[in-house]
């Protein structure tokens, strides 16, 4: 009787295994999502919210635009590596807060920048072709990127271990 139960069990894991292997991930949300809508509308704002004071309004309204794509882009790519974020916080403010601050390397206007913060600081990189502004804005999202990983790792792995 034993030795039936446990080749039952492992028939029933290979073939769940099997049906895994067969079906790729998806998830059970419909094609057309009011919460996606709103998410997209709201990743425009935080894409353009980092350069708003130097971007033209041109540039401002296709970072808004792109940023919406940046956001499915990331939300998809949760879901296809299986990672829980059930208010897509993570695209919406990392991924495209990280995007509006390269946007804003790339795009910054020589005139706004001189305006706010001086001449001496740099401009967008598809303006000048200066690769200044465009670095810090680099590094700056890599040290925030790296800090918030540190912050959470501290915080949520001891959470982790102590629930074993």
């Amino acid at each position: 009787q034993r030795r039936w139960q446990q080749q039952e069990q492992q028939r029933r894991r290979q073939q769940r295994q099997e049906h895994r292997e067969e079906q790729p991930f998806t998830s059970a949300e419909p094609a057309f999502d009011v919460s996606h809508i709103m998410n997209a509308a709201l990743a425009g704002c935080v894409t353009v919210t980092g350069g708003c004071a130097v971007l033209e309004p041109w540039a401002g309204v296709l970072a808004g635009f792109l940023g919406g794509f940046v956001y499915l882009s990331a939300s998809a790519a949760l879901v296809r590596f299986r990672v829980d974020d059930p208010l897509n916080a993570v695209p919406v403010h990392g991924a495209c807060g990280a995007f509006g601050m390269l946007v804003t390397g790339l795009l910054a206007s020589p005139a706004r920048v001189a305006a706010f913060y001086g001449p001496t600081v740099g401009s967008g990189f598809l303006y000048t072709g200066e690769p200044r502004l465009l670095a810090a804005q680099i590094i700056a999202s890599l040290v925030v990127t790296a800090w918030s990983a540190l912050i959470g790792l501290a915080v949520f792995v001891p959470m982790a271990l102590r629930d074993r």
